[in-house]
């Protein structure tokens, strides 16, 4: 009897790890830089049944540094806050999904690029839709020409990208106090005259 709980266990073990490890994504992000400031990410529909997307709650955002420009996708409106986020949000009441490729880009004035992995990762959220792969027909009836099957839940992806290196913080503050120390050490030391 415990044998066959301890096989199971093992099992259930096997199964999460192989869950985690292939489940389907709903978005796939490709980013791209020409190691001159221009970065560009391309969202297009994953492998899962279900669909991203949804109308103003559909939003694409990635980390940017030193920004020139921000380029829109039709339909897109795109806002920069004080720590550099870009966010594009979808403009029209009415829904749309990520299924066809939509490109979102920006130029830099920072060149150095690195890969983000692990933070900050890139998000895409909105609505998930169950579709059965295609909209209602035209045939269905007025009241439910073009619309989508169902809205089943408001979720997020988020996603490695490439992007500009974003200084760290941390070495303003060691230059900062740097420069304190000098000039306390110059305030200390100018009483004392060398003979």
């Amino acid at each position: 009897m415990c044998k066959i709980k301890l096989q199971n266990l093992i099992l259930y073990c096997i199964l999460f790890v192989a869950c985690n490890i292939c489940r389907g994504a709903l978005t796939t992000v490709e980013s791209y830089t020409d190691s001159n400031g221009f970065y560009r990410y391309t969202a297009e529909k994953g492998d899962e049944p279900f669909l991203l997307g949804g109308g103003t709650n559909l939003c694409f955002q990635v980390q940017s540094f030193n920004v020139v420009s921000i380029n829109d996708p039709p339909g897109w409106q795109s806002t920069e806050d004080l720590s550099g986020i870009i966010s594009w949000n979808f403009t029209n009441e009415n829904v749309t999904t990520i299924d066809a490729p939509i490109q979102f880009s920006f130029q830099s004035h920072n060149t150095d690029f690195v890969y983000y992995t692990e933070y900050p990762l890139g998000i895409i959220f909105g609505d998930i839709y169950n579709t059965n792969g295609t909209l209602y027909s035209p045939n269905s009836g007025p009241e439910t020409n073009n619309f989508f099957t169902s809205v089943n839940i408001s979720g997020y992806e988020q996603f490695g990208y490439v992007g500009p290196v974003i200084p760290e913080p941390m070495l303003f503050w060691i230059f900062l106090l740097l420069a304190l120390k000098i000039k306390v050490w110059e305030n200390c030391f100018s009483r004392f005259v060398l003979i």
